[in-house]
């Protein structure tokens, strides 16, 4: 098994979730993700996605969010095909690319006025099933602002995603912020049981704020976090 940053275009057509997660842990923390909205106009034009000119910079991987899963977009990508769009994107650059799913809580107490996001952008069944006919390699399920995703709500879409996706899938879950709910910002983002139900909802990576860009989320907070993490079977 070589390690990510090893690995080539080839490597990456032929590598299942479980190969990935290996290859990730085998490249000891330097592997770089971009996250990148290819609902928006490129930040290129014309002709170079967003995510084509991530990739050009150094990703490794690429996560696509505000991504519809029933109605595929990549700005900067042309295809008379849209079910094919995700699949060109990965020849284009040969990284594996992922998606974001947010997983909305209905009776979430929200801080601010909250967004109505369309099916396509959280995780159901029919979001999911779309997911492997898209050819997606990985899933992360986590919350922008303002769209009313809790922790809860995250571990059962993980239980989910595990479910319907099978095991080989690479699944992601956390939180960055608060997602506009109260009671799950700042310090309140992630905690002890929400990051082990996390783990054995399925989740292979966990995903945490970065010190300092959330109120009271320091950088000794996420040691002692990531510490935890390191006796349960998580990648990060």
């Amino acid at each position: 098994m070589k390690r990510l940053l090893d690995c080539t275009a080839t490597d990456f057509a032929q590598m299942g979730g479980r190969a990935l997660v290996q290859a990730i842990k085998a490249s000891e923390g330097r592997v770089v993700l971009s996250e990148v909205i290819g609902a928006f106009q490129p930040l290129y034009p014309p002709g170079a996605s967003n995510a084509e000119v991530a990739a050009a910079f150094g990703a490794d991987m690429v996560l696509l969010n505000f991504f519809d899963l029933f109605q595929p977009l990549i700005q900067g990508i042309e295809t008379e095909r849209p079910e094919e769009i995700v699949t060109r994107l990965k020849r284009l650059i040969g990284r594996p690319v992922g998606v974001n799913l947010e997983p909305v809580d209905p009776s979430a107490k929200a801080l601010e006025q909250l967004v109505t996001l369309p099916e396509g952008r959280t995780p159901t069944k029919k979001t999911l099933e779309k997911v492997i006919k898209l050819g997606f390699d990985f899933i992360c399920l986590t919350g922008n602002p303002k769209t009313g995703v809790t922790k809860e709500q995250i571990t059962r879409a993980v239980r989910l995603s595990r479910e319907v996706l099978g095991a080989d899938m690479l699944i992601i879950a956390g939180k960055m912020h608060g997602a506009g709910v109260a009671g799950e910002s700042s310090e309140d983002i992630f905690s002890q049981n929400a990051v082990q139900s996390f783990i054995e909802a399925g989740a292979d990576i966990i995903l945490l704020p970065a010190p300092g860009t959330v109120p009271g989320i320091t950088a000794a907070a996420l040691q002692e976090q990531i510490a935890s993490l390191a006796l349960h079977k998580c990648s990060w």
